[in-house]
This record gives structure tokens, sequence and C-alpha cells, in this order.
């Protein structure tokens, strides 16, 4: 193995079930970088919600946030990638969200924009990453025309979770190259060609590090095509099935350490101590 890049996703992967890092993990990123490995995050998270862990790492390398939809440079405030929805793409979506009574949240490369019903933003306000990395970037919009004239990339609809499946179908057969995927109890809606695998592809030839050269790990249905995309695609065992079929190679679940025994695994040499999928 030649590996030169690993890429994490944070929740279910990198942080266990109570939103720290899981067991071993710090030490693990260390080893990395002591082994001349490069490793930098991709989430679904907006940047505010990932510029935290960035800071507290020492990321030094771009990360990749929105789902993929925007990677961010952590010391020159610089957005080197975005996949920018259209003003079409935009209404379309803040149009059929309201109309089903959906709370949204805008992602914009740097910032979040909720349009929102006053009970729900106050579960924003407390949302446990607002808290703990304050409040940078986090708005609210008061209407729909002040949304479009946001740079949107992401889009979440929050709504009962038993309707999220019908509603991901609805946001599909609109006329505008929607893909649509549920994590966490909300829909998130991109562009069809976007996605965590195109923004590796990216990242990497960004780095001129070889694709083949990577290894990437997570635990969410939007973490498919990264996983497929990269040298080397690790599923967490607490991933869906789907993520799974999808991986080369399973790791032991977040709160289990599984992050850092794949690191450890991969640092020795050989992944035969993960569970191969194909």
């Amino acid at each position: 193995m030649n590996i030169q890049l690993v890429v994490a996703d944070i929740d279910g992967t990198f942080l266990n079930s109570a939103g720290l890092p899981s067991d071993g993990a710090l030490d693990a990123v260390a080893r990395l970088r002591e082994r001349g490995i490069a490793f930098t995050l991709c989430s679904g998270r907006p940047d505010p919600g990932v510029r935290g862990f960035v800071d507290d790492l020492g990321i030094d390398i771009p990360y990749m946030v929105s789902g993929g939809t925007a990677i961010n440079h952590p010391t020159q405030s610089l957005t080197i990638f975005q996949s920018q929805l259209t003003a079409a793409q935009v209404q379309a979506a803040l149009e059929l969200g309201l109309s089903t009574g959906s709370n949204i949240i805008l992602h914009t490369p740097r910032s979040i924009s909720a349009l929102c019903d006053d009970d729900f933003w106050v579960n924003v306000c407390q949302a446990r990453w607002v808290v703990r990395h304050g409040w940078q970037d986090v708005n609210r919009v008061p209407t729909t025309a002040s949304a479009l004239e946001l740079p949107v990339i992401h889009i979440n609809y929050f709504n009962d979770e038993d309707r999220l499946v019908s509603l991901g179908r609805e946001v599909e057969s609109l006329p505008h190259n929607f893909q649509t995927c549920i994590i966490f109890a909300k829909l998130e809606i991109i562009d069809r060609n976007a996605g965590k695998g195109s923004a590796l592809k990216f990242l990497a030839d960004y780095l001129q590090i070889p694709i083949e050269n990577t290894l990437a790990i997570g635990d969410g249905l939007n973490d498919i095509s990264m996983l497929q995309t990269a040298g080397i695609g690790v599923a967490m065992q607490n991933s869906p099935q789907e993520l799974i079929n999808a991986a080369g190679f399973v790791a032991p679940a977040n709160d289990t350490g599984g992050f850092a025994f794949t690191i450890d695994q991969l640092l020795s040499g050989s992944l035969d101590a993960l569970c191969k999928t194909s």
C-alpha cells in the first residue's frame, strides 16, 4: 500500500455517539502525520460545523464540507471548489420544502442560513456543534427572497422522519437534476453531479496525489461515492448495509474505536484485520 491521503467522515466515523473523538482517534491522526500521510475531513456538516475540528486537529490541507459540495482551505480563508446550485434549483427546492411544512437549512461554502419556524430555530441555537464552536456564520433568513440571494450549495429539509423518503422522491422528480439522501433524520439535497466522490477526486488532483493512493472512511449513505472513488474505501460497522456493500473493507464501529483501528492497520502495512466486503 502507498496511501498518501486519508479522508474521514466526522459523525459516526471520527466521532463516537457522544459527539467526541472516538477512542484513539486523536493519536491515530498524529501517527499518520508522523509517517508523512496527509489527513483531512469530509462531512455532510456545513463549514461552521467542521471548522472547529479542523482547528482542533491542526489540519493544514483543504477539507470538504456540505457533503462534498465545497472544499475550503483552512489557513487561506479560501474556497478552492464549490458546486453552487442554480437560482432555479434553489427556488424549486424552497417552494417544495415550504409547501410541505419543512424547516430548511441552506448551506453556502462558509455559512448556513435557516428558513424555519421559531421552535426549530431554538433547536439550531442549541445544537451541540453551534454551542461548542460558537456562532460563526450561523444565520436565520426571514424570507424566501432573502434566501435566494445566497450562493447555496446544499439544502437540508427537516420534517417528520416518516415523511423524508417520500419528500426525497418528490425532490428528485423535479426537473432540476437533484440527488437526495437521508442522513441523521434530515433530507440532504445537492446537485446530481456533486458529492463526496467528486470532491475527493478534485482534492487529490489539487494535492497532486494519485486517487489510488487515497483511503476514505465513512459511515453514511452520502459516503458511498467517496468510498467508491478512493483507492481504499472503508465503511464503519455502524454503517447502513448499502454503504458496507459499496466498501472494500469494514472497520469496527465508531463506539469501539474503529477509526483508530483502521489507521493502526494501515500503518502496520496490511488491512487484513478488517473485514473484507469484496
